[in-house]
């Protein structure tokens, strides 16, 4: 495709051609972002792109009237006490992705928007990750014992009915705004799908399941329960490998390092590799607290010869996603952790620069090199997301029956 790297070659053009792959891909994997409203507050622009704190105010509530007005005496004025919340922006990037003039050459596909697309992915993931960071790491906290020792053998760990009434019981308690949906207040649990099972099992969605709505099991049609709209999704938070140990304890590190899309790792030991293992989890950094890594991540184990694991995991290929180095990444069997997020659309404040946008904006380099025989893209953001009150969200954390693993 010469127009790539031609000297005259229009690079507004191509930004424009491929805009819509890139804005596909940017707009795929909204989760958490649900949670947030833009901060409507001159200088968010200038704060989001110069990396400034933005500090937001609230004004205390007025307090009922217990006294009777005076026919002699003025009633006393009180004074409002105001706090400050602030939300600091950032700046994230993806890529750049560099190719040689002679592939557009020689490959007759449409590689050029692929790269549009996939960038737009990876911003979003980027960008969502920081609302998701906002969103799950509060305060508020509800489990059933200690993350590291969330039990997935366990029921009264899992994701149930019981476990979203209290949750809106803790809310309405707080006084936690909530919206209007379907003509009544409600609000929104953001978690990951795996959770679902174990809820649509529970003894209260089973019953209406039985004598009203079959379709909640048949269909998987589960949205909504009482005054939660359920926004499940396999890109939900999960902190992998951090529960409880298998009956059969297994933990160990790679022995050599694995690159992105390997189908292959060789681990330090196989003692203990139980036959029954379904999952391995591969960790850089154990995300303990409020502590969140996304370069974690799962993998099925297909088969294992010794300490050499054949895998399947999410990469393009079904192989790694990421890159993980020897001696220093932890290879265990444990079971994971799911967060839910309970809130509203204005649990979370968020902030970006106009100038590139709410998610980002593509940057294209043409005709670099002595030769003009080079081609760049990435993509850039300004801004950032933070909690409004501490008292606007809730993280729940469970484990799913699905995981139980060895």
């Amino acid at each position: 495709m010469a127009i790539l790297t031609s000297q005259s070659g229009p690079t507004s053009s191509i930004r424009t051609l491929y805009a819509s792959e890139y804005k596909d891909g940017a707009e795929y994997m909204r989760l958490y972002d649900q949670l947030s409203h833009p901060v409507g507050q001159d200088g968010v622009e200038k704060a989001a792109r110069l990396g400034e704190t933005l500090q937001i105010n609230f004004l205390q509530a007025i307090p009922p009237g217990n006294s009777t007005i005076s026919e002699t005496v003025d009633v006393v004025p009180i004074n409002l006490v105001d706090a400050t919340a602030t939300i600091s922006p950032t700046s994230r990037y993806v890529g750049p992705v560099q190719w040689h003039e002679q592939l557009d050459m020689r490959v007759y596909t449409d590689l050029v928007a692929k790269r549009y697309k996939y960038t737009g992915e990876a911003i979003s993931e980027t960008i969502d990750a920081l609302a998701s960071d906002a969103a799950l790491q509060g305060g508020i906290v509800r489990r059933a014992a200690l993350r590291a020792s969330l039990d997935a053998d366990t029921t009264t760990h899992y994701f149930n009915s019981d476990a979203l009434e209290q949750a809106a019981i803790m809310l309405q308690q707080l006084k936690c705004p909530a919206y209007i949906g379907n003509g009544r207040p409600q609000w929104m649990a953001i978690g990951n799908s795996t959770l679902l099972k174990d809820l649509r099992n529970s003894d209260t969605v089973l019953a209406v399941a039985e004598y009203q709505d079959k379709e909640l099991i048949f269909n998987y049609e589960l949205g909504q329960i009482g005054p939660w709209k359920l926004i499940m999704n396999a890109w939900g938070k999960c902190f992998i490998g951090q529960g409880a140990a298998c009956s059969t304890t297994y933990v160990t590190t790679l022995a050599s390092a694995v690159t992105a899309l390997d189908k292959t790792c060789t681990m330090t030991t196989s003692t203990s590799l139980a036959s029954g293992f379904k999952w391995l989890n591969i960790i850089d950094t154990a995300e303990t607290s409020n502590t969140h890594v996304r370069t974690n991540e799962r993998v099925w184990l297909s088969s294992n010869s010794g300490a050499v694991a054949t895998i399947v995991g999410t990469g393009s290929n079904g192989g790694f996603k990421f890159n993980h180095a020897a001696t220093t990444t932890a290879v265990t069997a444990s079971d994971s952790v799911y967060p839910v997020a309970y809130g509203t659309p204005v649990s979370l404040a968020k902030m970006y620069d106009t100038v590139t946008g709410e998610w980002g904006e593509t940057v294209l380099k043409e005709n670099q090199g002595m030769l003009n025989q080079w081609t760049s893209l990435a993509a850039k953001f300004y801004g950032g997301y933070g909690r409004w009150s501490e008292n606007f969200l809730i993280r729940g954390e469970y484990t799913a029956s699905s995981d139980a693993n060895g």
